[in-house]
């Protein structure tokens, strides 16, 4: 009877192992996140995707408008459009999210951003709601994405500045998060109505060099603003030749001098020649909410020098003189050896 029980036993925990074995081997349930990890099932209908046709992988992504200026009342709001484009060659995930900025003091005037927990000296950023936080795009999708703005009725008059900021994210499973590799940002200039000052110049236009061995050559104009709102320096750059003479002019635009900045502009002279002293004037008008008004006038010269063609003139100057010293040296001793034989 024992070894009847006990053979008995020894079945029951071979099944037992077996019902285990089969079960350890059976295939694992696919879950809908699995097969569709950056949300594509689930996008929002409110957001406008449209699919682009013959665009080529960039291996970036573009958000446009690059730069938003707007102008509203305390209390008031509006919304705008912002897009997105994958040019990425893959599918990928954006995530949207909002900052305040402000600029450097530099000619580039590269964005400061303040990260999501600071605050810049302007802020905005709770004045902006995009109305996704994640948006899942395949390869050449652009998508519109709608930013309410909504302005505090207590707000300061003047200018405020934020952006969104667009980050690509790379799916990490095993992270159990998404790894941030880059973003894009789509600065927004927002003037609240009110009792503002305006206080903007233009310091100096300069050439790169004194002396220029060459063209094109680089223009450099400083504008300081001092006041409570943006300005936008636009005009002509005329350049004067040594006789007052208008020889060419440089229209400048696109320019924006924030609140509280110092900004630098290069400009580039490409004339089809320039040969002497030239003079660079800057006639700009400064546009803002209040209306134009005409900045004072600033001028620097300049010489320009093309080394190349310099050096021609030179060399065939020397060339002919060599010659016709030449010639005449030739001519003095043949006339000699012809006295000489008389």
């Amino acid at each position: 009877m024992k070894r009847i029980l006990t053979a008995a036993s020894g079945a029951v925990l071979m099944l037992s192992i077996c019902i285990v074995s089969v079960a350890a081997q059976e295939p694992q349930e696919v879950t809908s996140a699995d097969a569709d990890p950056l949300g594509f099932g689930s996008r929002p209908e409110a957001v406008r995707i449209n699919q682009q046709d013959n665009v080529s992988v960039r291996n970036h992504f573009r958000v446009g408008p690059a730069r938003n200026v707007i102008r509203l009342t305390p209390g008031s709001g509006t919304t705008v459009d912002v897009s997105i484009l994958n040019l990425l060659g893959k599918d990928a995930l954006f995530v949207l999210s909002t900052e305040d900025f402000t600029s450097d003091n530099t000619q580039q005037g590269a964005a400061t951003f303040f990260g999501a927990e600071g605050e810049g000296p302007y802020p905005a950023k709770l004045w902006m709601r995009p109305e996704v936080e994640r948006i899942p795009l395949h390869q050449g999708e652009r998508a519109y994405v709608r930013v309410n703005i909504l302005v505090p009725r207590d707000a300061e008059p003047g200018d405020h500045q934020a952006a969104l900021l667009v980050y690509e994210a790379d799916e990490d499973v095993a992270a159990g998060g998404f790894r941030i590799l880059s973003r894009v940002a789509s600065l927004f200039i927002i003037t609240v109505e009110g009792e503002v000052i305006e206080d903007t110049r233009v310091l100096s236009i300069r050439a790169q060099h004194r002396i220029n061995w060459s063209v094109p050559l680089k223009l450099v104009i400083k504008a300081r603003n001092d006041g409570t709102v943006h300005s936008i320096p636009a005009g002509t750059i005329e350049i004067r030749n040594i006789f007052g003479a208008v020889v060419d002019e440089i229209v400048m635009n696109d320019w924006i001098v924030l609140r509280n900045s110092e900004r630098e502009r290069e400009l580039t002279w490409d004339p089809r020649f320039a040969l002497g002293y030239y003079r660079a004037t800057a006639n700009l008008m400064l546009s803002s909410t209040l209306g134009e008004s005409l900045s004072v006038p600033v001028s620097t010269g300049f010489w320009v020098i093309p080394l190349l063609p310099v050096l021609l003139v030179l060399f065939a100057i020397f060339l002919v003189s060599f010659l016709v010293q030449f010639f005449f040296s030739r001519f003095e001793i043949q006339r000699k050896k012809g006295e000489k034989s008389d």
